[in-house]
């Protein structure tokens, strides 16, 4: 076995499969991306200031975010394709009459396809991070309606509202959602043109109804150089407390790597650290889901020409290709729900599908 994971035929095969699987992505990239840049020009029709070169690059910088979605299943294609053209070419019938075991063509494929996980990891996700919150910058700057941002690091939360008549940044570094209560905030007051005017110190404020409701305020005007003391004060609010939950920097625009101490630092605001954790293990279980796509590929192109419906199986693998691709959304979504535990959200889907198709794998080889 060993000795077979370096022999050319097996170079040979994992060669192949890097072609397809080449040849796959650019084909699917270049239909996204078709697609995306589509879009993208329609909702540019509304806004004159939005050059072409904005939107190409804008197209450019969402390629490895469609990679983090359509890996497994480029290489589940490419693993198809593979297959099937060996056994067109007879090339697959031949080594195995030579003695090449099922077995030893799939953990080739395997190897393969875990230095594919590997280099994802190591290399596609931290540069498509960065390319994706760059993306969302963009967005946000030229096609977002709304006009508030936020970030949340060791320092606190940061805030930035915006109106028509100020624009408003908020910093505090004590604070609960769930409870609805900030302590020790500032408001940082600009006007329209971005000149400072003045400050707002509250020891707490709460957030509701649309407003900003705060206590123990001083206030200090740029325009007397003088600071006033308000028992209680409120101020208009563009943003809501399920606003900030769910705006605070996106899983995808942090690397895999990043993330631990991402978590690290919401654990110590008191936000929510699900979709991050679900995320982060997702990125593990990628490789898991790839490698079980492997082994659902093999059992439906194993043997096209020994049977006149060949054809309706290669058909039935892309079709079950695509049900678990839906089924591993949805038991995502049941774990972000907290309806199942988080390992099992992502580890199910290609647990169970390794599971079914080596046993269907071990009874066709029994039976041959």
């Amino acid at each position: 076995m060993i000795l077979f994971l370096i022999s050319t035929l097996n170079r040979y095969f994992c060669r192949y499969f890097l072609f397809w699987f080449v040849v796959c992505l650019s084909v699917i990239l270049c239909i996204v991306s078709l697609f995306e840049s589509i879009e993208l020009l329609r909702r540019a029709m509304a806004k004159p200031d939005v050059p072409l070169s904005l939107i190409i690059e804008m197209v450019v910088l969402k390629v490895p975010s469609h990679i983090n979605t359509l890996l497994p299943f480029v290489s589940f294609f490419a693993v198809i394709l593979s297959l099937w053209r060996l056994n067109q070419n007879q090339e697959l019938l031949v080594a195995r009459a030579a003695g090449l075991s099922i077995w030893q063509l799939i953990i080739g494929l395997n190897i393969a396809v875990i230095f594919l996980h590997i280099t994802y990891l190591f290399i596609v996700n931290p540069v498509g991070a960065a390319m994706a919150g760059r993306y969302n910058r963009l967005e946000e700057t030229y096609f977002s309606k709304g006009n508030n941002s936020l970030t949340v690091s060791s320092n606190g939360l940061w805030l930035c509202e915006n109106n028509d008549q100020e624009k408003t940044i908020i910093h505090t570094q004590h604070f609960d959602l769930a409870e609805n209560w900030f302590e020790n905030v500032t408001f940082y007051v600009f006007n329209k043109n971005e000149q400072f005017i003045g400050r707002y110190d509250a020891k707490k404020a709460i957030l509701e109804d649309g407003e900003w409701k705060l206590t123990g305020v001083s206030y200090w005007s740029k325009e007397n150089e003088q600071s006033q003391f308000y028992p209680s004060l409120s101020r208009p609010a563009t943003v809501s407390l399920d606003r900030i939950e769910e705006n605070y920097a996106a899983p995808e625009t942090l690397s895999f790597w990043q993330i631990p101490d991402f978590i690290k630092t919401l654990k110590k605001t008191g936000l929510s650290v699900r979709r991050y954790e679900l995320y982060w293990h997702k990125q593990i279980a990628k490789g898991g889901l790839m490698v079980a796509l492997t082994f659902l590929a093999v059992l439906f192109c194993l043997y096209p020409k020994r049977y006149r419906q060949g054809s309706s199986l290669l058909g039935l693998g892309i079709l079950c290709g695509f049900v678990i691709y839906f089924l591993s959304d949805i038991v995502y979504a049941l774990g972000m729900a907290e309806k199942i535990p988080m390992i099992l959200s992502v580890w199910l889907v290609p647990l169970v599908t390794s599971m079914l198709s080596i046993a269907w794998l071990l009874r066709v080889e029994h039976g041959s």
